[in-house]
């Protein structure tokens, strides 16, 4: 059991030639890395096919044109009508092709789109129940059942189921079942501030919000006191509410709503901007601020940067510990002046040696004639002797 993440659906645009173009798929779902190819054909002789793909340039295609990055020219030749391509499917290739053809002769052209999309198989394994067997009594043949309960997410809207079976008698086609998704949901809300930077004062501004829903919400504007619906102009004739429009190149589901300010005024910064969005299923209300100044630039840190900012916080580390260590110890530009407890505590070391050497301390003097302190009443000063 397999699920395609299913993004776009096939839209066909009429040629403003009078030549028909057919083309053939209209719709493709493919893996990355499968080889497809796709035919616009019409009944003349054609002078030129040229081809549109999503993330590469315009490509001019022929059997005598060499490939590009493996894009290349596919049919039976361009005398016969045939402008076609082949090419090896990359993710960056999802989204709407186009050819476009010039008949010979002729200097009008003829267009016509097809829809590829690139598809993420996933296997699901949670939620299937057993496999149950029925034989038939007439013709004794196996009907196999399996159920697939799963809880739905807005996220799976619009996506192909896809059940793969597997007998040595079924071929590709035909061991295949698909159906098709609808999950209905109501507004999901915005996960960050809406802002619109950039605007220039008088002139035409835009404002721009994408809302998720299915089915496709009602859509009203707010711009202070005054109410907006789509598809309306408000008296003044300067705010208008364009009738929203799915924006298939994001996914099913994804409605985008424009505000237009013409022209845009000073005061128009200043006011309120919420836009309500409502369904069957909910509704969420979303606050717009504009603004006249350029949008902000978020300081980018490469790897390199980051790697420096560590290494020099390190270092700052490091050499603040040392200095902590060779103070505490008296070492290096720290030792001199330093007195230890241990030589407050051993008046022997300040005592002074029979060399002289060593510490002297000031105190200490052995030829005074005075104690060092009178406050003790049993310390008395020596008697005086009186001349006689």
């Amino acid at each position: 059991m397999k699920e395609h993440f299913t993004l776009v659906e096939s839209l066909n645009f009429p040629s403003d030639a009078e030549v028909s173009v057919s083309v053939q798929p209209q719709l493709q779902i493919a893996k990355e890395g499968e080889k497809i190819t796709a035919l616009c054909r019409v009944a003349e002789p054609l002078e030129t096919c040229y081809f549109d793909i999503p993330s590469e340039p315009t490509l001019s295609l022929s059997p005598s044109k060499p490939a590009y990055m493996g894009i290349k020219y596919f049919g039976e030749g361009l005398e016969r009508g045939f402008c076609g391509m082949e090419m090896v499917v990359q993710n960056k290739h999802n989204g709407l092709i186009t050819c476009t053809v010039t008949p010979r002769g002729e200097s009008l052209t003829s267009k016509q789109n097809m829809t590829l999309i690139v598809a993420r198989e996933s296997k699901i394994t949670d939620g299937l129940s057993s496999p149950s067997e029925e034989v038939s009594p007439k013709d004794s043949l196996y009907t196999i059942k399996q159920t697939l309960t799963r809880k739905l997410r807005a996220s799976d809207n619009n996506k192909a189921l896809k059940c793969v079976a597997g007998h040595m008698l079924l071929s590709s086609k035909e061991d295949t079942t698909i159906r098709q998704l609808a999950v209905f949901f109501g507004p999901k809300p915005s996960p960050e501030p809406l802002e619109h930077f950039g605007l220039v004062e008088g002139e035409e501004g835009k404002v721009t919000v994408t809302v998720i829903a299915f089915p496709k919400p009602s859509l009203t504007w707010m711009v202070g006191d005054l109410r907006i619906h789509e598809g309306e102009t408000d008296e003044s004739g300067r705010f208008k509410v364009l009738r929203a429009a799915e924006n298939q190149l994001k996914g099913s589901g994804y409605w985008e709503s424009v505000l237009i300010i013409n022209p845009l005024e000073k005061e128009d910064v200043e006011r309120e901007y919420v836009l309500t969005a409502t369904n069957t299923y909910g509704e969420q209300t979303y606050k717009v601020a504009i603004s006249t100044n350029p949008e902000p630039r978020m300081l980018e840190l490469g790897a390199g940067t980051i790697v420096g900012i560590v290494v020099a916080i390190l270092l700052i580390l490091i050499i603040t510990s040392i200095l902590v260590f060779a103070r505490a110890k008296g070492r290096w530009c720290f030792a001199g002046g330093v007195v230890s407890a241990d030589d407050v505590e051993d008046p022997e070391k300040t005592q002074p040696n029979d060399n002289g050497g060593g510490n002297v301390n000031p105190a200490i003097h052995n030829n005074s004639t005075e104690y060092i302190t009178d406050h003790d009443p049993d310390l008395k000063k020596p008697k005086e002797h009186t001349p006689v």
